[in-house]
């Protein structure tokens, strides 16, 4: 109950944009359940939204150690390591989330951006195109399609 208190107080705290009571008030929610994996991946957000990056990439972790089907953690966790140049972990970060979450609104996306991390290396050419595919499939109109399209045929 203190820490499900706790956390309602950070998120009030973190949409007031009132970031650094919400991040200690996250960790107040932590020290009262550390299996809550809502709160870590909020203080993940929180940090990122700080830029403390290294902080919020740990707080995804154990929001996913709390909670390994988390797929808010998961995904966002997928798109950070991604942003910081860590490309296998971000590719095994998409791929559980995908397989996980087949019915989740941000799968359109998550197979943009790991066909996109898989397109950059020729040895992972046919995973890229297998994401591409189904990306078009999903989304045959997005602004990406017709540069998608032309790489697929480059690349056959």
């Amino acid at each position: 109950t203190a820490a499900k208190t706790y956390f309602n107080q950070a998120v009030l705290l973190q949409q007031q944009e009132k970031l650094a009571t919400a991040i200690s008030t996250y960790a107040k929610a932590i020290a009262a359940d550390p299996s809550y994996a809502d709160a870590y991946y909020n203080l993940a957000i929180a940090y990122n939204t700080t830029h403390q990056i290294d902080r919020a990439l740990d707080n995804y972790e154990l929001a996913l150690m709390a909670n390994d089907k988390h797929p808010d953690a998961r995904y966002n966790y997928a798109i950070a390591l991604q942003e910081q140049g860590y490309v296998e972990d971000a590719i095994l970060q998409y791929e559980t989330f995908l397989r996980d979450n087949p019915r989740n609104p941000n799968i359109v996306t998550a197979h943009f951006n790991v066909a996109t991390l898989y397109a950059h290396n020729r040895a992972t050419f046919d995973k890229a195109r297998q994401h591409y595919q189904t990306y078009l499939k999903l989304a045959p109109n997005s602004p990406a399609a017709r540069e998608i399209r032309q790489w697929l045929d480059r690349n056959r």
